[in-house]
């Protein structure tokens, strides 16, 4: 009798795993209606550089990892340029190569406590943790200031529960699937939360997507290393493009860029475009099966189906969201994964 209640155990399990296999590439599931198609043209040939921003290495209190770890995880995952922020320090400066770029994270102090954190990268000012507590920006939004839409480890954090069911049923996939598995865990960074924090608090900034980086074990013996978590995994799971019309002579280009809002915070490995053209925001995205989401003051107002996009510049200023989605059955798009975030375009 006990050998049946274990083959009926066994068949439940393979059953209930099976289905988080299923659910793991098939949701979310979004309804989409009145999409607008729009036609296909060139986009310009824009230089494009991959750019991973915020990383601490062992110079930060807490961190341990070293810069042959980021030096490694970089071409690994073949990130152009890497943006160090250790905290209040540039003592990684001593290891700069033509691929690093050095800055330092600060906090904001006054009388009254923390009044907000910044990375600062020669002259551009990023405002870092915008929507985490207890570095809410308490100071005036100078229109020079860049904003972290996007912090990889405090979106991580927020979504602990939905990530955990994604990392159990995603062991099987990422045999075959390997770092591409991480695209799958896009949609709980809950992306569109974060827009909308960023219009409610009144920002109206360009924007870039960090990973805030912290090696928190570090184990090195011969022949054995291991970091945790590693910094490849950040870097497959974002990264940012920065373009210019202008061939990148140097790591100042790449500065004067950002600065520009010549930037597209991305989930995947491949560039999407978006850019104003003659009064219209132009997107190209990388995959097939896609759609872009406007949303404007926070709040979804346009869809476009497909992967290109040409839009009149919207009266309100607005974050176009791409997404990509593995099969729809009339207005039901299946396995919906945000790919790439644009800069803020702001209005007429």
């Amino acid at each position: 009798m006990w050998i049946l209640y274990l083959i009926i155990v066994v068949y439940a399990f393979v059953i209930l795993f099976g289905l988080l296999e299923l659910l793991f590439f098939i949701l979310p599931i979004k309804s989409l209606k009145h999409c607008e198609i729009h036609e296909t043209f060139e986009p310009p040939n824009f230089y494009i550089k991959s750019l991973a921003f915020h990383m601490h290495t062992e110079f930060s209190y807490d961190s341990l990892g070293k810069p042959e770890d980021i030096e490694y995880a970089r071409k690994h995952q073949g990130i152009d340029y890497v943006i160090i922020t250790d905290h209040e320090n540039t003592h990684y400066k001593c290891f700069e190569n033509d691929n690093t770029i050095v800055g330092l994270e600060r906090k904001i102090t006054t009388k009254d406590g923390i009044v907000g954190g910044l990375v600062e990268v020669e002259d551009l000012k990023v405002v870092v943790h915008p929507f985490k507590r207890k570095y809410f920006w308490r100071l005036p939004k100078d229109k020079d200031l860049i904003v972290e839409l996007i912090d990889l480890r405090d979106a991580l954090i927020n979504a602990k529960f939905s990530l955990f069911w994604r990392y159990m049923a995603s062991i099987i996939p990422k045999i075959f699937l390997k770092n591409r598995i991480y695209r799958f865990y896009a949609p709980s960074l809950k992306t569109e939360h974060y827009i909308k924090k960023y219009f409610e608090q009144g920002w109206r900034n360009y924007v870039i997507g960090g990973l805030d980086h912290h090696v928190k074990i570090y184990i090195r013996e011969v022949g054995i290393r291991l970091l945790i978590p590693p910094y490849i995994t950040s870097f497959a799971m974002l990264r940012n493009f920065v373009y210019s019309e202008n061939p990148f002579k140097d790591k100042s280009d790449i500065i004067k860029s950002l600065k520009q809002g010549q930037c597209i915070i991305s989930y995947v490995d491949r560039p999407s475009l978006f850019y104003e053209e003659n009064g219209y925001i132009c997107g190209y995205l990388p995959y097939k099966n896609t759609f872009t989401i406007a949303y404007e003051d926070g709040i979804p107002t346009k869809t476009i189906l497909g992967d290109y996009m040409k839009l009149k510049k919207p009266s309100k200023p607005a974050i176009f969201v791409a997404y990509s989605y593995m099969f729809n059955i009339k207005n039901l798009y299946f396995g919906v994964k945000p790919i790439a975030i644009s800069n803020v375009f702001f209005g007429i």
